[in-house]
């Protein structure tokens, strides 16, 4: 049984890898998207995450002044 665990948790750490890559190359899918200018259904709120964030460090930089 221990023999059938380890190689339980084996596949499962290469499944892990796995996902971890697929991951990666969505987020570099999403970035190459964006710098591309291209309108995705996301567009909208990368906008709006965009303006608050430079918002926010204009408040942050005001008070470091």
């Amino acid at each position: 049984m221990s023999a059938e665990v380890a190689g339980s948790n084996l596949r499962l750490q290469q499944a892990a890898k796995r996902v971890d890559s697929v991951v990666g190359l969505s987020e570099t899918l999403i970035q190459l998207t964006a710098s591309a200018g291209v309108k995705t259904a996301d567009s909208r709120w990368i906008e709006e995450a965009q303006s608050v964030a430079k918002a926010d460090f204009r408040r942050f930089r005001a008070c470091r002044l």
